[in-house]
């Protein structure tokens, strides 16, 4: 065989099988990219979301008196969404990553996590913070006062949304007997109830009271009418006017006063009440000086009949 025929540069290389395999693999490997899982990146973040506006949402709408309704829907709509959310991408992207894209099922497991937790810190603020308000009471705020009128706050003015009617101080002029009670302390502040019977330890119970030399009989026992004291009987008969915002009407007892008159003898005042309601109103009415519940048309329940005059 002759090799003087043969042309060299047409010869080709003969393939390195072990090189080009290892460069293939190579290649593969960086063309293949495992990328992160969109649904459980997208579900941790709305559990950051959640672990943010879930409990900010529920001090809020407990402890701070919602002066800021928008806020407070704001908040609400946004902690029920991304509650949702964060809880449904979270596991979805931990199913689709399964032994795959460990960093993707990383953040799912994260936010599904995440989101379980700060549910948990949710219900025991609700718990936590509804028991501590409970066991002071809905109006445990500053006491003020409207004229003769003493109202109590729900929180302090700051944060204050709505004030409850408690204690009315008669002066002691039988002429003046109406007991008017607003629509409102201040700006924002709405006067909603007279009187609760169900707030626990710190209860409070609309009363009429005065502040001078006449006594009432049942709050104070030493009040005694000296044996042989000429006693005259007679019938108070106390207006109170109801506004527009009062949804909540409660009096458990009325006073019985006593006077002492210059001459020696003593003036026994009893105590009834008449109602007169706002027309714009729209949990109560009057018929005949007595107060009805505008959805059953009944008398309401938080009057006693006796305390009406005969």
């Amino acid at each position: 065989m002759s090799f003087k025929n043969i042309n060299f540069q047409d010869a080709r290389p003969v393939p390195d099988f072990e090189k080009d395999s290892a460069k293939a693999a190579s290649g593969a490997a960086s063309d293949y990219k495992f990328p992160l899982n969109k649904n459980a990146v997208a579900g941790f973040i709305l559990a950051v979301v959640y672990a943010l506006a879930g409990p900010l949402g529920t001090y809020y709408l407990i402890y701070d008196g919602r002066r800021n309704e928008a806020l407070l829907v704001f908040l609400t709509v946004t902690s029920f969404i991304s509650f949702l959310g964060g809880l449904i991408l979270s596991f979805r992207g931990m199913s689709e990553c399964k032994h795959q894209c460990f960093k993707g099922r990383g953040y799912g497991i994260a936010g599904f996590a995440t989101t379980l937790v700060t549910l948990g810190i949710v219900v025991n603020m609700l718990f936590v913070l509804s028991f501590s308000n409970s066991m002071k009471g809905k109006y445990h705020g500053p006491t003020v006062m409207i004229g003769n009128l003493e109202v109590v706050l729900n929180r302090d003015e700051r944060t204050a949304k709505n004030a409850l009617a408690q204690t009315w101080y008669w002066d002691g002029d039988v002429n003046n007997l109406v007991i008017e009670v607003p629509d409102e302390y201040s700006d924002g502040i709405v006067i909603d109830t007279i009187g609760q019977a169900d707030t626990g330890p710190r209860s409070r119970i609309f009363q009429i009271s005065t502040r001078n030399d006449i006594k009432n009989i049942k709050n104070d026992r030493n009040t005694v009418v000296p044996e042989g004291t000429a006693v005259h009987d007679e019938d108070l008969v106390f207006t109170i006017v109801v506004g527009k915002n009062v949804k909540y009407v409660y009096i458990e007892e009325l006073p019985t006063f006593v006077r002492t008159n210059d001459d020696g003898s003593a003036t026994k005042y009893w105590v009834h009440i008449r109602f007169e309601v706002s027309p714009k109103n729209k949990e109560f009415y009057s018929e005949d000086g007595k107060l009805y519940d505008a959805g059953t048309h009944q008398l309401s329940s938080g009057i006693d009949k006796s305390m009406y005059p005969d």
